[in-house]
């Protein structure tokens, strides 16, 4: 695991732990959107009860409202809010259809040498929260102030370097977020729309399982 993932998932695991002091029910049905396998890993050790789901782009392109009249519990994303053309969009779908939201996303890292430090796979924005003092580097930073409403408990935090963002630079920034969502409540996913998203996370499972299967051989 690379220090900038260790790093991350210590700011989620801090922003669980306050989720999980708020939140009596335990969540059920919970979403990954786009991980990786070590997020899916980590993931199911601080929920090991939940039955995951994984979203891609492929399957839910979060321009567009979830295809589906059902929701689930708890979504959560690391590192896949940075590619949001329009931030207030993707809060907007995600919130429609969950009634939790954990992330961890960028206020400010470079991932290149351009003059704005985007990469170019899809890497579109940076976040600042001015009401709260937090301010990014990035010149058009989406502000979460605009949607600090919903927020219940937010923390900034420095992530690890990469090749792009080395001494003399500050460390870049993160941010990490427990977000309510205002919307009503909606029923389990079910049918067709769950397998749609179940199917992938047993794929995530499966891996991680041959992979500690393998390891104990050694």
């Amino acid at each position: 695991m690379s220090e900038i993932t260790e790093l991350n998932h210590r700011a989620l695991a801090q922003a669980i732990a306050f989720f999980k002091q708020q939140e009596p029910r335990a969540p059920v049905n919970l979403m990954l959107l786009s991980p990786s396998l070590d997020d899916v890993a980590f993931v199911k050790q601080q929920f090991p009860e939940a039955r995951l789901l994984v979203a891609t782009r492929d399957t839910w392109d979060l321009n567009q409202a979830f295809s589906a009249p059902e929701g689930v519990d708890l979504v959560m994303a690391s590192n896949v809010f940075h590619y949001s053309p329009d931030p207030g969009r993707w809060f907007s779908n995600v919130l429609a259809m969950t009634r939790y939201f954990i992330l961890q996303d960028l206020v400010f890292r470079r991932r290149s040498t351009a003059p704005d430090g985007l990469c170019d796979d899809g890497d579109a924005i940076r976040y600042a929260f001015h009401s709260r003092g937090v301010e990014s580097a990035f010149a058009s930073a989406f502000d979460l102030s605009r949607v600090e409403a919903t927020f219940e408990m937010f923390r900034e935090f420095d992530g690890g370097r990469n090749e792009h963002h080395a001494p003399p630079l500050a460390p870049p920034k993160h941010y990490c977020a427990v977000i309510r969502s205002p919307a009503a409540e909606r029923p389990p996913l079910r049918g067709a729309a769950y397998w749609r998203y179940r199917r992938p996370a047993l794929g995530f499972l499966l891996r991680l399982g041959l992979g500690k299967a393998f390891g104990s051989r050694r």
